[in-house]
């Protein structure tokens, strides 16, 4: 292969998992800000049905812990690597 070749090849991997990392990024950050906007409104319909507020921010909370554990990079990350093993 000529070295302008490889060059290319070189280019188009690094640029298009650079897009793909960016895009995986974005659409983590979307989706833990439509958990916390789920956990806030869960909140207000839970206070406002009657729930005291201590009672329903434990709810709420317990309601979003497990989605935000699951969109953290580290655990991504941790559970990819266990997926290679």
């Amino acid at each position: 292969m000529k070295a302008r070749a490889i060059a290319s090849i070189t280019w188009t991997a690094v640029t298009g998992g650079t897009k793909v990392a960016v895009r995986m990024l974005m659409s983590v950050r979307r989706a833990k800000g439509q958990v916390k906007k789920g956990s806030k409104k869960f909140y207000k319909t839970l206070v406002d049905s009657g729930i005291p507020k201590d009672e329903a921010h434990q709810i709420s909370e317990a309601f979003a812990s497990p989605a935000m554990e699951l969109l953290s990079i580290r655990n991504m990350i941790n559970m990819a690597r266990e997926m290679g093993e």
